[in-house]
């Protein structure tokens, strides 16, 4: 009874902070976007490095304060396989450095970061459809840290030089309703061209509010692609980190649970009968096996892939890209991801990473208002 009364005030208590801080916040930001009717785009400067190809990258960031080296590890990757980079700033530092982002870009659009990610998304898309003729457009932003080994394979597969399926994505989500993750995905211009996705943008609404942009424009793009796509490729997918388990005999499954988070070790210490199973040889030890491997890859997938086993991820498929709000979102400890880096290989300015995750804190550790905020997650 009494655990039914706590849920029951949990879920008021939720649904009042959903209509003060999304809904009503929401509702007036559509009604002022409706009257205003301005636009966020503030001016488009061309570049000087542009290539006779037609796959184009879309990259958006958030930088005000300084440009960061995993975003030029990213942008000489994109230059080496000749992609074109439409570069969009929704904050960018002044001076030399905007400068210098002109030679490794083709064009540069500044906004005001209306809509945030997603907004940038928008208004990227219409330049290029307007004004360029892509053949496959690599739709990518400033949320993760790039690190140059295995980025040039993984490009190769989002980007390929012909054919490829209309969509490909890095990371699908199937945590709450399916999505391609937005941070690193590309879409082939039979898509792009499609009827559904023009009118998707342009009925997109540039709302400024991270709830919004992850249900109107990850899930409601994702939807948008289903429909108007033919084939779909997902680079990690549950299959593919399957394909890489098999070899591994039953201890080395349960001891990838040091790659997990927190919330998933008990759930992987779970999996020790079904280990002793298929360590006894006989019969049923296959099966046993197989069982194991879909349990640990159900795990994985089980929360968003790249923040519930991203090191996981680096080492058995190389796909060495890593969330940047990890502890922010209370994923990991400071201790255990600079543990996890390293283990993995992923020490790459690592100070300077760490340094990064440090200043920007947990959000469980926000208090009053700002956390009731985060626990709804608009922000």
């Amino acid at each position: 009874m009494l655990k039914s009364l706590w849920r029951l005030i949990y879920m008021a208590r939720r649904a009042i902070l959903l209509v003060i801080f999304y809904l009503l916040p929401v509702t007036l930001q559509r009604l002022r976007l409706g009257l205003e009717r301005r636009p966020h785009v503030r001016d488009v400067t061309e570049g000087r490095l542009r290539h006779a190809g037609r796959n184009w990258a879309l990259l958006v960031v958030w930088q005000p304060d300084d440009w960061p080296w995993f975003l030029d590890v990213l942008l000489d990757a994109l230059a080496r396989r000749g992609i074109n980079v439409l570069l969009v700033a929704n904050a960018l530092p002044e001076g030399p450095v905007a400068d210098c982002i002109l030679d490794r870009c083709a064009a540069l659009m500044r906004r005001d970061n209306q809509g945030f990610d997603f907004g940038g998304f928008r208004d990227g898309y219409q330049h290029l459809m307007t004004q360029e003729d892509p053949q496959r457009v690599l739709f990518a932003n400033d949320s993760i840290l790039y690190y140059a080994e295995g980025l040039d394979c993984l490009l190769a597969r989002l980007l390929p030089a012909a054919g490829g399926a209309d969509v490909i994505s890095t990371f699908e989500n199937r945590e709450y309703q399916f999505h391609f993750q937005s941070f690193l995905f590309s879409v082939s211009s039979h898509v792009l061209r499609s009827g559904i996705v023009q009118d998707y943008w342009r009925r997109y609404l540039l709302v400024s509010n991270r709830r919004w942009c992850i249900l109107r424009g990850e899930i409601g793009f994702s939807r948008c692609l289903l429909h108007a796509g033919r084939s779909f490729e997902v680079i990690a997918s549950g299959v593919a980190l399957a394909q890489a388990l098999l070899p591994m005999d039953p201890q080395e499954l349960l001891a990838l649970r040091g790659d997990a988070t927190e919330e998933l070790r008990d759930e992987w210490d779970a999996l020790q009968p079904l280990v002793e199973r298929a360590s006894v040889k006989g019969p049923g030890q296959q099966a046993a096996q197989d069982t194991l491997v879909m349990e640990v890859v159900a795990l994985c997938q089980k929360r968003s892939p790249p923040h519930c086993a991203p090191f996981l991820y680096a080492r058995l498929l190389g796909i060495r890209v890593l969330k940047r709000d990890l502890v922010w979102r209370d994923r990991y400890s400071l201790t255990e991801l600079e543990w996890s880096l390293r283990r993995s290989g992923l020490e790459e300015r690592l100070d300077e990473v760490m340094a990064g995750f440090r200043r920007r804190g947990r959000g469980t550790q926000l208090r009053g208002l700002q956390r009731a905020r985060y626990d709804i997650g608009v922000i």
